[in-house]
């Protein structure tokens, strides 16, 4: 049997996953109060814009940046996610040196804990207990529009230099 993969798009580009680290240095003129809860405008977003000289859209859990032709998917450790949270509620988002993995294996379009019938320890998904579901954030930025789904990986280009 042959299975398709989804590829979500945004903004009508395909999204794929990020397969290194990125390291994001933010400053003091990319925190700005004026671009709080926006993920397009907010620190995060204008440090990659600044650094990298692409659009990027930071979310509560993941960072997106734009290249010509699709977007790469980068995941918010937990650090991150507490300042971006701190920022749209009024505090600032300390300035420094952030590292944004890529998504972890089973986070990933067909990554290996992906898809079967039973858990990690062979338990029968259907009769375990389900998780609690994740508390509600007030007072912050909405979640990526993309959480959630599968996304197809596609291998890295070689960096120009």
């Amino acid at each position: 049997m042959n299975k398709t993969r989804r590829i979500q798009t945004l903004d009508g580009l395909p999204v794929y996953d990020a397969t290194e680290p990125l390291w994001i240095e933010v400053i003091k003129e990319d925190v700005k109060p004026n671009r709080r809860k926006d993920p397009e405008r907010c620190a995060l977003a204008a440090a990659c814009t600044r650094s990298l000289h692409v659009e990027a859209r930071a979310y509560l859990s993941r960072l997106y940046i734009r290249h010509d032709d699709h977007w790469l998917r980068y995941q918010l450790p937990e650090t991150v996610r507490q300042e971006v949270a701190s920022f749209d509620r009024g505090g600032g988002f300390s300035e420094g040196t952030y590292r944004l993995p890529p998504l972890p294996p089973a986070k990933r379009s067909g990554g290996a804990f992906q898809g079967g019938k039973t858990s990690k320890l062979g338990r029968d998904r259907n009769t375990e207990q389900k998780r609690p579901s994740h508390r509600v954030v007030h007072g912050v930025r909405s979640h990526s529009p993309l959480m959630g789904g599968a996304i197809e990986h596609k291998p890295t280009k070689p960096t120009k230099e």
